[in-house]
Formats: C-alpha cells, structure tokens, sequence
C-alpha cells in the first residue's frame, strides 16, 4: 500500500468521525431548541405542578358501633410531626432555653423509644433554625403516630402555644387505618376494607358512601428530600368525616353465640356453621356469626332447608284445608319410591297424625300429603308458600341477599319428583337468614316483618337517618292456623325429634332440619345439620337459626347436632335476661311468697333479683364482698360477706352451676359436673389447701341435685 493511499484513508475516517460528531451535536441542538421555544412552557408547568400541588387529605372514615354504643370498627388516623424552625423566635417564649432543654426531653422520654435522646431532637431543631428551614422532620422517615399521641405532643413545651403560627409545629395527616377493636367477633358481617377507605363486603360496603366522607385538599410544595411543606398562605379544603353506622348486634351475645357455634362445630368435626339470633318483635339481629369468620353464609349463601322447611309446608296444609288433623297418613314403614328415587324417614312408621308427623320430621307422610293433594295443581302450592311469604326477599341491609330460589312448575328442571322432595326442603334454596325471618314471623304471631341489622346513622350526636323493621306481610296465614303451628312446633321439643334440649324450667318451640348437601351433580352422604325454632314459647323474645355443615364425628341430625347450639345460646340468654324473667313474673300466679334457703351466689345478681321478686332484704346491706351468703332471718332475707382467701377450697354446696362454676374456675379448677341442680357434693372438701402444681391441672369434681 502507498503512502497516498494511507493518508487518503485517514483522511476518510477523520471525515467519518468529524461528520458523526457534528450530527450529534446537531441532534443536541435540535433537542435544545424544542425543549427551550417549543415545548417549553409545557415543562414550565410540569416543573411547577411537581414542586406546588394539592394534596388529598383523607377524610376519617366513620364507626361502627354495637346497640349499646361499643365501638365494632373505627379508623385511627396516623400523623407525622415537623417544625417549621424560621418561625421559632426566642423572643415569643419567656425562657425559649428552658422550654426548649423540656421538648426535647419529653420527646425523647414519650417517643424516642429508646434510641433516640434530648440531644438528638436538640440539635435537629436548634440546626435547622440555624439553617432557616421551613419544614423538618423530628422523627426518622417512616415514623407515624395515632391521633392521642398527636394531641399529646401537642400538650408539650413550645408545641402549646396557642399560635400555632409561633410554635412551629406541622402536623400532618397522612392516612387512616381502620381498627377493629373486637378482632373477628362479627368480622364477616362488619364486611371488608380495601385500602381502609373502600368497602367491598359487608356493612363496610353497604354502608360506604356513608362511612367514607369527604377527603379534603392541602397545598403543600415539594422541597429537596422529597418532603412536602404545607402552604399556610392558601385555605386548606377541610376533610369532611364520615357517619357512624349503629347497629343492633349485641356485644356480649355476639360472643355467646360465637362461642357456642364455634364449639358446636369443632365437637362435631363439622367444616362451619352460621347461627343467627333475632329480637321477635322488632326484627332487630342480636347476634349473627359465621364460623370460620371468613365469608357471611348465613346472609349471602342460599342452601336447601331440608326438614325446616316443613313448617311452611305445615302452614301451606293447614291453610289450603290438604288434610284433617284427623286423619292418619301411610308412611310406608318409613321407605317409598318416587318416580326412580328412593325417600326414607329416619325410622320406621305406620299410620301417624300430622301433628305425628311434624313431630318426628317423617319426609314420606309430608310428601304423601303433597302429592294427593297438589299433584295435579302444583303452581298452588308454590303460590302457598309465596302468600305466607317463605319465599320472600327479606330486605336485609346488607348488600347481596340473593332472591329465594324455588323450581317451579313451567321450569326446565320440573319433574314429577320435584313436588314432593320440594315439600321436605329439596328443589329449594333459601338463605339461613331467610329461613329465620320465615319463623321469627310465626313467633311474632303471624306478622312477617324484615331483619333489621343498623338503626341510625349519626353525625356525632345527631341522628341523620332513623331505621326500624318493614312489615313484609302483616298476616301470614289464619289465626286458628298460626295456633296450630305454634302448638305442632312446641312438642317438637316437648316429644318430637328435639325433645334432647326439652328445658323443665322455660319452653322451646322450633323444628329440626338434616339436609344431604348436593355436590358435583348429585346428593352426596354430606350433611347440613339445623335447628331453626324461638323461645321462651309462651312469650317469645328471642328467635334463632343455628346450622353445621358437614358434621363428621358421626351424628349429623339436626336434634343432635344443631339444637345443643341452639339449646346452649338459649339458656344463657334465659337465665341473664331479667325482661324475660318481668314478663313471666307478670303472667304467672304465685300461690305463696316463700323466702331462699341459704345459697352463695354473686352480690349484684342476687340483690337483683330479691328485688325483682319483691321478696324484702334489709334496709342496709353490709356485705361489700364479690360472693355473698344469704339466709333467712325471721320475714327478710340476711346477705353476708362471703371471703374466698385464694389458698382454700372453698364451700359451694347449695350453690347453683352458673354460680360455682366461674367460682371455681377463676380459682384456677378445671370443673367436672355431674346431674343437675345444685351442688350436693363436692370433691375437694371445702377448707383444704389448694395446692397448684404448674405440671398439673386442678380438677374439682360437683354433684348437683
């Protein structure tokens, strides 16, 4: 190669390169020139919405509250704290040295857990007045505080000036975090939060427009680090807060029933339950749980009845005149086919009354009478049940009741079968609220009227919106009909297939239900096991509907699985419930006033009740302890101090279960009862030591008579 051809070469990348720069800086130029003429005043304005713009402050979100005022759900709001040190002049504060030496020390006492001291929060605050700032975080990144410890920071030296525009304190609201006091009692009927500012289940969602509020807006400017100062010199858009919601649910017996429905089915093996407990004559829900608290069943979940919805074919019998409560009912040895499939009873009978019949939940004599008197006029009996209104919409307040669910003669699914397998709850789905509003109207003497779950929404203490139960339907059938319900229901209890929770002291009336759960296309040997009925029956306050699914420790009828939750939650309230007590005092005859053999029972509760019963105590009572003795004393009753020492067994013989039980186990005995009454014997004479071995349990055995 020549020298000529070399440097042409050189020359020709020298030009390649010079060419390639000057394009690129043409490029930059070009870029310059777009961003400078052309799109300038759109980076203008970018620049400055990114540096001063509004804030969203949320608004806090409003309670959920129980009948009694307890609060189920309420948002706690979280703020961080800042000075603003250019507004900090000595001069405004008498001794600033001192005040100051004081915030720190209590900042660091309350708030510094630990890690951070006096000097720390000193220096922070004496170097950003050294540097003139106007917004200075006095807490590391990320450390927030409830709205108590805001006010309390508020209370201290310097941050109490009355000008808020002298003390130098910025607090800033950042956001709200809901907080349920009570954990997961009623979780799945308080519903679900998104984000703790949107509901999406539950009375959270129902109610969200009214919880929520208003948020309002804040100028703040964004400075170096990312903080945002607020601009004082514009009005801040105050946050609207949002309503409280009162609900009926009762705290206490929310828990009650909880408890018995969690015990009811972890002792049958069961996969869940749902129990509700309703006020007969307001609608009101006193309690409604799910158990697992994952997902409201009782109100969202349609599912067939089975035998409890023999009360509404009972009401349908009795109305339309289908049979005489004279006239007997071939049950076939408790075995028939119906058109390809087989229906059986739970034991063999002949002939039986209808009143039999209901009484031990026989399915072939409930299908017999449907099917000779509404085989050839089937859409009757379906408008039956829709005029005394089991298949009505309850109106529930919570969002996502479904409509109930019948086959109906012009459906695609009717068959021949369907009649009579819909007469024992089949063919059918009704939610578990649905089915107890169905009874909760027969307790109420035949007037249907809907749940009702919230009685206001307040603002504070002012009532915006007032909520009392709609009457669905005023009559739901004869009175001469009702009566026989009511009666029939009864001696289910009494004799019938739940005479296992009969009660000698107050009356149960209520029906039992055992369903095969249809599954995958068919029924399967799965079981949802019921119990649906009101109390006491001669007045009723107080309807229920307890339900497990899939019980798999053996038993998984209805008397046996379902009605001790029933029985359970009913005596609780029975024997607490002093207006049930007022109206049976009112309604029944007392033939002499006898005055109480010596007994041991709690202070409150006994003098309660003496006065209750008009029976007379002494003028002044001296007894100030928690357990009390009474006895007679000539035409009064005397009342003691009682002492447990914690070290000695103590004497319960005479006192009642409800009363020695608690007695014991908060002394730290696991108790074991025998018969019923009360204690005639205990096992561990009263006076020994008690000797407590952390290796050991305390058992105490009681026998009641």
């Amino acid at each position: 190669m020549t020298m000529n051809k070399v440097n042409d070469d050189i020359l020709r990348r020298i030009y390649l390169v010079f060419t390639g720069v000057l394009l690129f800086s043409l490029l930059i130029v070009l870029q310059i020139i777009k961003i400078q003429w052309i799109e300038g005043e759109r980076w203008i304005t970018k620049q400055d919405k990114e540096r001063v713009y509004f804030k969203t402050v949320p608004a806090t979100r409003g309670s959920i509250l129980a009948a009694g005022g307890e609060v189920f759900a309420t948002t706690l709001p979280f703020y961080r704290i800042a000075i603003d040190a250019t507004v900090l002049q000595e001069s405004n504060f008498p001794n600033f040295e001192d005040s100051l030496s004081m915030l720190c020390n209590k900042l660091a006492r309350y708030f510094g857990e630990g890690k951070l001291d006096a000097q720390y929060f000193k220096n922070k605050i004496l170097d950003a007045k050294k540097r003139k700032d106007h917004h200075v975080y006095l807490f590391p990144v990320g450390r927030t505080f409830k709205y108590q410890e805001m006010k309390q920071i508020k209370s201290f030296p310097i941050f109490n000036h009355p000008n808020k525009n002298i003390s130098g304190l910025i607090i800033e609201k950042i956001h709200n975090k809901r907080f349920y006091p009570y954990e997961d009692l009623a979780k799945s009927t308080l519903g679900i939060l998104k984000d703790d500012t949107l509901g999406v289940r539950g009375l959270e969602h129902a109610y969200n427009r009214e919880l929520r509020g208003i948020d309002g807006l804040m100028l703040v400017q964004k400075i170096a680090g990312g903080a945002e100062i607020p601009l004082s010199d514009f009005e801040m858009q105050e946050p609207q807060d949002g309503y409280d919601i009162q609900t009926t649910l009762n705290v206490e017996l929310q828990d009650v029933v909880y408890a018995a429905l969690e015990k009811g089915v972890q002792e049958n093996e069961a996969q869940g339950g749902v129990a509700i407990l309703m006020e007969v004559q307001t609608g009101k829900i006193i309690a409604i749980a799910n158990y697992p608290e994952h997902y409201n069943h009782a109100i969202a979940t349609p599912i067939e009845p089975g035998s409890t919805f023999k009360i509404a074919t009972l009401m349908a019998f009795l109305e339309d005149k289908a049979i005489s409560l004279q006239d007997t009912i071939n049950t076939y040895q408790g075995q028939k086919e119906l058109y390809g499939l087989k229906m059986k009873d739970e034991a063999a009978y002949n002939k039986l009354t209808l009143q039999q019949a209901f009484e031990k939940s026989s399915n072939i004599a409930f299908a017999e009478v449907t099917e000779n008197f509404y085989l050839d006029k089937p859409q009757k009996f379906i408008d039956r049940l829709c005029q005394i209104g089991i298949l009505k919409h309850t109106g529930s307040q919570i969002k996502g009741e479904p409509e109930p669910y019948v086959i109906k003669p012009n459906h695609r699914l009717w068959s021949k079968s369907t009649l009579p397998w819909l007469s024992i709850g089949y063919n059918v789905k009704l939610t578990p609220l649905q089915i107890l509003t169905f009874v909760n109207g027969i307790a109420n003497n035949g007037k249907l009227i809907s749940p009702l779950l919230v009685t206001q929404i307040k603002n504070g203490s002012k009532i915006i919106e007032q909520n009392e139960s709609q009457v669905i339907i005023p009559k739901m059938c004869s009175k001469s009909t009702l009566k026989t319900v009511q009666e029939f229901m009864l001696n289910v209890v009494e004799n019938g297939t739940a005479k296992n929770i009969k009660d000698t002291v107050y009356k149960i009336a209520g029906k039992t239900g055992t369903v095969q759960k249809y599954i995958d296309g068919k029924y399967q040997k799965k079981y949802r096991s019921s119990f649906v009925g009101y109390f006491p029956a001669d007045n009723p306050k107080y309807s229920c509907y307890v339900m497990i699914d899939e019980p798999e420790k053996g038993e998984y009828y209805g008397s046996r699985v379902a009605a001790p939750v029933f029985k359970e939650i009913a005596d609780y309230i029975f024997y607490r419930d002093l207006e049930i007590h007022q109206n049976r005092i009112k309604t029944h005859k007392f033939a002499t006033q006898q005055l109480p053999y010596n007994r041991i029972t709690y202070r409150d509760d006994i003098i309660k009740l003496y006065n209750l019963l008009k029976i007379p105590l002494p003028e002044e009572i001296q007894a100030e302890t928690e357990y009390v003795k009474t006895y007679k004393k000539g035409k009064l009753v005397a009342i003691e101090d009682f002492k447990l020492s914690g070290k000695y067994v103590p004497n319960v013989k005479g006192m009642t279960a409800k009363d020695a039980v608690p007695l014991l186990e908060n002394m730290g005995f696991w108790v074991k009862l025998q018969g019923s009454g009360r204690v005639k014997y205990q096992s561990i004479a009263p006076g020994e030591p008690i000797l407590h071995d952390p290796r050991k349990k305390l058992f105490i055995s009681l026998t009641l008579e």
